[in-house]
């Protein structure tokens, strides 16, 4: 018998038992716990779209980087015209 099945029974009864012995647990959750998971949530969707952005601007710019900064002297204030 190979192990794949022996582990995928073993998490099934795992799993079966826990959903049977499982006890009430008795907890309160007041009205502002909704709205401080809301914000989590906000939160860490902006936040994933600022990391991916900043991200995706760094690989942008290592392979072909920004067409305005290649052609500008920093001193210069007109692009140059190669």
């Amino acid at each position: 018998m190979t192990t794949i099945p022996v582990l995928l029974q073993h998490l099934l009864l795992s799993i079966a038992f826990l959903v049977v012995s499982t006890a009430p647990a008795y907890a309160y959750l007041d009205p502002g716990t909704g709205s401080m998971i809301l914000q989590a949530i906000a939160t860490a969707g902006i936040g994933a779209m600022l990391y991916f952005a900043w991200f995706w601007r760094k690989i942008k710019n290592f392979f072909g980087g920004d067409a305005v900064s290649k052609n500008t002297d920093p001193d210069d204030k007109e692009p140059n015209k190669d």
